[in-house]
């Protein structure tokens, strides 16, 4: 197999409407070459009505058929997209906000899954179009994202303090319904949304520096999907697992962490 190749092209530009702001807008496109995946190969029953030396002249010999799924290179794919951000970069409080808008579409893009195409030897041709498009496994069109940060200057034994609130919402990865190329991650996983808030104080101890700092991950307590267990039935209303990320042997692992809250220091000199 070949190594994966990657071809990115970028234009943007920048803005300041007034001091301490900032406008990003840019658009890209990325051109990807030799995506991995899984490829079927079906090897029909074959005849030889001369089998010649093996079994003498006029002597048919039936090779047996067979049927293996390997890796291949051949796929490709590509990415176009599209990011704007507002930020504040001077004074105290800090921001930035960003969207992405993506559309990321090939032939195929899963180590695992089968691509469009399979090979057969009965007419030695694919019997569906290797060129066959759909959307990537890592296709995310919307990413939103954000921080606000604040930092204040005291005195004495307390150097500073500050505050950190940040977040990140992005659509679901897509899934595909059933093991057919018409079926190829035809459906998509709920959107995800993480937010992050961080409380920091600096201390003035001799000659060393100690930060203490609250750390809180998923703030509001979201039940993120970041897998679907069994997507045949996850996204099928007659089932009783219809929107059960977690699948018929409930898997945990379909979903992200809850709210989790870290105390921690460091220390710098």
């Amino acid at each position: 197999m070949d190594p994966q190749k990657t071809t990115i092209y970028e234009m943007g530009m920048q803005y300041a409407p007034m001091d301490g702001y900032k406008i990003d807008f840019s658009g890209y496109y990325k051109d990807i070459s030799n995506l991995v995946a899984a490829q079927e190969f079906t090897l029909s029953n074959y005849v030889d009505d001369n089998a010649g030396t093996y079994l003498g002249d006029n002597q048919q010999f039936t090779y047996t058929g067979a049927h293996y799924i390997g890796k291949t290179s051949k796929h490709f794919g590509s990415v176009r997209g599209i990011e704007t951000s507002l930020g504040k970069t001077s004074g105290s409080l800090t921001a930035r906000i960003s969207y992405t808008y993506a559309l990321a579409r090939g032939t195929s893009s899963d180590r695992v899954n089968q691509g469009s195409g399979s090979f057969s030897a009965t007419d030695n041709s694919w019997n569906t179009n290797i060129l066959y498009v759909n959307t990537l496994a890592f296709s995310r069109p919307h990413v939103l994202n954000g921080y606000v940060d604040y930092r204040m200057d005291m005195g004495g034994m307390i150097d500073q303090i500050g505050l950190n609130l940040s977040f990140n919402q992005q659509s679901g990865l897509p899934y595909s319904t059933y093991a057919a190329a018409a079926f190829a991650f035809n459906e998509r996983s709920p959107s995800t949304l993480d937010t992050k808030l961080k409380a920091e104080l600096k201390l003035n101890v001799g000659p060393v520096s100690p930060t203490v700092f609250l750390l809180i991950d998923n703030l509001l307590n979201r039940e993120n999907v970041v897998a679907i267990a069994d997507p045949t039935t996850y996204f099928d209303e007659s089932e009783s697992n219809y929107q059960n990320a977690a699948g018929p042997r409930n898997n945990l692992a379909a979903y992200g962490a809850p709210m989790t809250i870290h105390f921690g220091f460091s220390v710098g000199l």
